[in-house]
């Protein structure tokens, strides 16, 4: 993996970054599954989230903008994905 203080030139993260993932505020998760215990009768799984998701390969780009790592990313498809 690269480093941002060692600056080097790219960094090779797995799969295509084409899956996606939701985020949500722990406080939120742990008042939604008080909630779900409290009142929710039925048998199916709940899922908590806030509807928004982004791509995995959107969320690399956030995260190297943010810590300031100016180098390339490079996606190794020979890797899996992760869960679509």
């Amino acid at each position: 993996m690269a480093d941002r203080d060692e600056g080097q030139a790219s960094m090779t993260l797995w799969g295509d970054g084409s899956p996606s993932r939701g985020f949500l505020y722990v406080e939120d998760a742990a008042e939604g599954v008080l909630l779900a215990a409290e009142q929710y009768e039925g048998s199916l799984p709940v899922n908590l989230w806030t509807g928004e998701e982004i791509a995995i390969r959107d969320l690399a780009t956030l995260i190297a903008t943010e810590v300031g790592f100016a180098g390339h990313i490079q996606w190794d498809t020979s890797k899996p994905n992760g869960q679509p």
